[in-house]
């Protein structure tokens, strides 16, 4: 029985990471449902207007979503717009909203090209 509960609580967590790293993966839309009521009120840092794009949270299209990210050693984020070890694109600074409430990085993005950027809590 022990061991059935141990078999259980392994699936169960290597499901959970399967889900987190889909949503984390760049591409367009993953994630973007479960955050749609926060994405629809950010506003753009740089000229103002919406960072979201999306109609509803069922768009599939959604173009914010949540992300993995980096601060090089320049100072500048890099953020995760696509699968890949070459998915990564310079955030500006004027692209940058403050830290989201979640702690998790997101990007809205259109063609390769950064609207908004929440970062995340840096991992120590």
């Amino acid at each position: 029985m022990r061991a059935i509960n141990l078999m259980l609580i392994l699936v169960l967590a290597v499901g959970a990471t399967i889900s987190v790293a889909k949503a984390q993966s760049g591409s367009r839309g993953d994630g973007h449902a479960e955050h749609h009521d926060m994405y629809k009120d950010w506003q753009r840092p740089d000229v103002g207007g919406s960072c979201c794009n999306a109609q509803s949270a069922e768009d599939p299209n959604g173009d914010c979503r949540p992300t993995t990210a980096y601060m090089g050693d320049d100072g500048w984020w890099r953020a995760r717009v696509r699968p890949g070890p070459n998915g990564y694109v310079v955030v500006p600074p004027n692209k940058v909203l403050n830290r989201s409430a979640d702690g998790r990085c997101h990007v809205c993005e259109r063609f390769g090209t950064v609207i908004c950027f929440q970062p995340c809590d840096p991992k120590i």
